[in-house]
């Protein structure tokens, strides 16, 4: 008994003593060292809080947490420096595009387009207008049917002048206006009503009946868009017959190209 009170005096149990209490909870992450695995890491920590007092299941549940932050943290650093890298390739490419867009735009606005096919190198095509006028050898009789006459060499114009009958060129075959105007010899013609008719072949183009006009007998200005074919006869006549005024200012038939129907050779 007296041993036993001296034990109890010294406050001592004769037993071994308990191992002190690692007081590791928040600090767990401080005691793994910088250079340690992440394996031996785990397990120290794991050991801290099993001598802390908590239960094997929730040392358990802290160290994976632990792991899983420290693996969370790896594909932030890797995104973060993927992203960097991005930048820095799209700081490159915008420049780049920009100079290859205007190489480009400098390269199809200085280029010469190439001449027309259809147009010569050294000029341009004549837009073929004609106009003939009235013969003058016989004003002195009654015409049925005008003859006409031209300057011009047959070959370069639409119509191929035949005396009364005024043939379409094969190579200015296509649609024109044509305009006409024809006057009669107010002094000897007989007042009356007149027709003037424009035709080709049997297909009428123009037609208009005059009479006295201010003491002058005239058809005036006639004009409209017709169709002219190659190898076309074109006439014109007066009924009834009259006094044909031949005065080029007042009788007279002309033609202007609208669209062809061939490519004439300029």
């Amino acid at each position: 008994m007296k041993d036993e009170r001296k034990v109890r005096k010294d406050g001592s149990s004769g037993l071994p003593r308990r191992a002190p209490e690692h007081k590791s909870r928040g600090g767990q992450g401080k005691e793994v060292e910088r250079g340690e695995p992440q394996e031996r890491a785990g397990a120290r920590r794991a050991i801290s809080l099993l001598f802390s007092g908590c239960s094997p299941l929730s040392a358990t549940m802290r160290v994976l947490s632990g792991k899983a932050s420290m693996d969370r943290t790896e594909p932030q650093r890797e995104g973060s420096g993927c992203q960097r890298r991005m930048v820095y390739a799209l700081f490159v490419m915008v420049p780049l595009l920009f100079v290859v867009q205007a190489v480009t735009l400098a390269l199809v606005l200085t280029r010469h387009p190439p001449p027309p096919q259809n147009m010569p190198v050294g000029g341009v095509c004549r837009v073929p207008s004609q106009e003939v006028t009235m013969e003058t050898g016989n004003s002195g009789e009654k015409k049925a049917r005008i003859s006409w006459t031209t300057s011009r060499a047959n070959s370069e114009e639409p119509l191929i002048v035949q005396r009364e009958d005024l043939v379409v060129n094969g190579s200015w075959d296509g649609r024109y206006f044509l305009y006409v105007r024809v006057t009669l010899q107010s002094s000897i013609t007989q007042e009356g009503l007149h027709t003037l008719c424009v035709k080709q072949g049997a297909m009428t183009l123009l037609e208009v009946k005059f009479t006295w006009t201010d003491g002058v007998l005239t058809t005036g200005f006639l004009g409209r868009q017709v169709e002219l074919y190659a190898g076309g006869i074109i006439t014109v006549s007066c009924f009834p017959p009259a006094y044909i005024n031949p005065t080029g200012t007042l009788t007279y038939l002309g033609v202007s190209l609208l669209q062809l129907n061939t490519q004439p050779n300029c």
